[in-house]
């Protein structure tokens, strides 16, 4: 019959402890008549049929075996595993490590917590301190982060606090970055596997590391649901640490410390974005299995879109449909605000200023909408996981990554320079391990070592690149407000035009002046910049005084943003100026 011509006859050798089928001319017995090596019996069918399924493997005689990584009951319906140490392989039904269970090894039995090893131990005293520790050092860190944003002055921040916050934002992104990179299906080489596992962490992927399975018998949509609570958690606290210090320090001050509210939470919004984005799609994150099924990649014992074998994937997509209202509203209202930025120059509205500096005053002020791209970048990377191959993901990354990369370096949109420099450093290092990403899979098991010491050790590099930065800056620069010009020239160019180039040309020649001179004839940019420009980003305000030099409207809008915003201004008395009275 059909699978007749792989019936042989073996027997089992022993040595060295391990046991092997060989072939031998005729048997004896009947039980030394079975499938050949690379076949299995197939019950269905009473034949032995081709043993070519991914991840299994068939010696002879009918045995089957799994390799480490894959999963299978007795059925042979094979599922791949996070990683080899749950599924070290084995006889189907019987392939998880110590204390595992469920599809894929995926869980640890009710009142067991999964160790380092892979195998799961009991819950012990000791096992809730990680959760509970957390629980502290957040509340912690978040009272923390609120007395930093109210005693900040976003308009007027120094160099150096601008220099900590820009170099921690871009390092938190390129954190979060690499998680997304660790959840591709990649077999990174050691140690750089690990170390993607860990800076998961960044994706909100702490059930291991808190324990939570200890704190209570959370299925996956559990799970899942406690990821997005915790950044429901995060707003929440934030605000009723607000209430608490308004209450207890400002009188009940609500509308007058609004600003403060809204700059921390947005500044949370924005600075998490990618992880935001990236866990709410979970559920739609899912990896094809060897047996022609469909699994979430985070939750690997939950079936995707098979509401008869899984009907928990279908209540987990809904509360994602519901959690991604979270990141679009956050890209949307951050276009209305880029939107709204130049009326509210024009009209000098500090408390818009006050409250959403935070979008824009790490910018330079013709880039204030800079923001958009790297929320658009976040989310596209956010995005890249649901595709369902690694392939197509890795491309997109790199699309995106390169995208990124090219506006920065034509735009140099930080306000301080070191920071371009180290934007590109972090962007490039992206691309570094996107291509490893893309070769890993052609080096031998040597060669791959050997490339992920140096990626780690370049990562980590990297990582210590804004440490060193802002020490370095602040022994040259301490708390100096950091601004673009040391002097903007205000003038009437009908009646001062020659004399403000004049004036321009012999101060750029000083060895005092140490920055740029603006000049709005060589910087011809819309209104409400150049207001922008006199409010946060000159030392001193010029005003060349002619005769109708008050008459000039946008010379009024620019002497009242300087005198609105505490800006030093001196006035060059020129020939026919005459001072306003006071009652002018």
């Amino acid at each position: 019959g059909s699978g007749a011509q792989h019936w042989t006859t073996m027997r089992q050798l022993e040595g060295d402890g391990d046991k092997t089928w060989v072939t031998t001319d005729g048997a004896t017995t009947k039980s030394a008549c079975g499938c050949e090596s690379g076949t299995r019996f197939d019950a269905e069918s009473g034949s032995c049929v081709e043993c070519n399924t991914e991840g299994m493997e068939c010696p002879g005689m009918g045995e089957v075996l799994l390799l480490p990584g894959y999963y299978s009951a007795v059925n042979l319906s094979v599922f791949r595993c996070r990683n080899t140490l749950r599924c070290p392989g084995g006889v189907p039904g019987d392939t998880c490590a110590g204390g595992r269970e469920g599809v894929a090894c995926s869980s640890c039995a009710i009142g067991m917590v999964s160790k380092r090893t892979g195998e799961c131990e009991p819950c012990g005293p000791q096992s809730r301190l990680p959760f509970v520790a957390s629980c502290v050092c957040a509340v912690l860190g978040c009272i923390g982060l609120y007395v930093v944003f109210e005693r900040s002055d976003q308009t007027q921040p120094s160099y150096v606090s601008l220099l900590i916050a820009i170099s921690v934002g871009l390092l938190i992104g390129m954190m979060q970055q690499l998680s997304v990179l660790g959840m591709l299906d990649v077999d990174y080489p050691e140690p750089l596997r690990t170390f993607l596992r860990i800076v998961k962490i960044f994706s909100f992927d702490v059930e291991e590391f808190l324990s939570l399975q200890c704190v209570g018998n959370l299925s996956a949509i559990a799970l899942f649901s406690s990821k997005v609570s915790m950044i429901a958690f995060f707003a929440v606290l934030t605000m009723a640490i607000h209430a608490v210090i308004v209450i207890t320090r400002h009188g009940w001050r609500f509308k007058e410390r609004k600003p403060v509210l809204i700059s921390m939470l947005g500044a949370l919004g924005t600075a998490f974005y990618t992880s935001i984005t990236v866990t709410v799609l979970q559920p739609f994150q899912c990896v094809l299995n060897p047996n022609g099924k469909w699994t979430v990649s985070e939750y690997e014992g939950m079936v995707c879109w098979s509401p008869a074998e899984d009907p928990d994937h279908g209540a987990m997509v809904a509360v994602a449909l519901v959690a991604f209202i979270l990141p679009v509203s956050v890209l949307a209202s951050t276009i209305i605000l880029v939107r709204r930025l130049p009326a509210a120059l024009r009209n000098t509205d500090l408390d818009f200023l006050r409250a959403f500096g935070f979008l824009f005053f790490r910018f330079r002020p013709q880039m204030h909408w800079y923001l958009l791209v790297i929320l658009f970048r976040s989310f596209f990377v956010g995005v890249v996981p649901v595709v369902p191959s690694a392939t197509g993901q890795i491309y997109l990354l790199q699309i995106a990554m390169v995208a990124s990369l090219a506006v920065a370096v034509q735009m140099r949109p930080w306000r301080v320079s070191w920071l371009n420099r180290l934007d590109v450093v972090f962007g490039s290092m992206i691309l570094q391990l996107l291509l490893v990403a893309s070769l890993v899979n052609e080096a031998s098991a040597q060669h791959a070592e050997i490339v992920g010491w140096f990626c780690l050790l370049a990562v980590l590099l990297a990582a210590s690149m804004p440490i060193v930065v802002v020490l370095f800056n602040m022994l040259r620069r301490g708390g100096e407000v950091m601004k673009s010009y040391q002097f903007y020239l205000c003038h009437s160019k009908a009646e001062s035009g020659a004399f403000a180039r004049w004036l321009k040309l012999e101060l750029l020649d000083r060895p005092q002046v140490s920055k740029a001179v603006f000049l709005d004839s060589d910087s011809l940019e819309p209104v409400h910049k150049l207001l922008g420009y006199v409010a946060h980003d000159v030392d001193t305000f010029v005003v060349l005084g002619t005769k109708s030099v008050y008459y000039k409207v946008w010379c009024v809008g620019e002497m009242c943003m300087a005198r609105k915003q505490s800006v030093p201004t001196v006035i060059v008395a020129l020939p026919g100026y005459a001072a306003l009275g006071a009652e002018e």
